[in-house]
């Protein structure tokens, strides 16, 4: 006997994100792209190094939002969705509890579109419930399942 107690939509704060595509900090300039650094905040090299850019304008924008990530203005999180299933061998006296869960996207800047974070829970939600078939839930089990947002 088995049943989907509800599937979970978490967004979650990503602490381990990489934003090296903006660019990095070092003691040295790589280029002449470089800017010179502060050395009033957390970060603690003298020059960004800017990647992805063309112009000084780029440039510029990739080290503000940087620095704005630093400061708090953003973040980054991962999504994924949870399935709670119970499980129970004995008819439904004794239940177990265990959870399904998407692989998730993680590296998401927060501030993004929210339509791009809905595409996303959506792509989350329809692979857990692929999941959940695997495991022998009917499609009608799924598609009533409750669905809940947790963030």
């Amino acid at each position: 006997m088995k049943k989907i107690e509800k599937i979970v939509i978490k967004r979650e704060i990503d602490e381990d994100c990489d934003v090296s595509y903006y660019g990095s900090f070092d003691t040295k300039p790589w280029s002449e792209l470089a800017i010179e650094h502060e050395l009033n905040n957390s970060i603690t090299f003298n020059y960004f190094n800017p990647e992805n850019c063309e112009n000084e304008k780029q440039a510029r924008e990739n080290y503000e939002r940087v620095i704005s990530l630093d400061n708090g203005v953003w973040g980054m999180i991962g999504i994924r969705a949870e399935a709670m299933i119970m499980i129970s061998l004995d008819g439904g006296e004794i239940w177990k509890f265990d959870t399904i869960s998407s692989g998730g996207l993680w590296g998401i800047e927060d501030d993004d579109k929210e339509e791009r974070l809905i595409e996303i829970e959506t792509e989350e939600l329809n692979e857990v419930k692929k999941y959940l078939m695997e495991l022998g839930f009917t499609k009608k089990e799924v598609e009533e399942a409750e669905v809940v947002e947790d963030y």
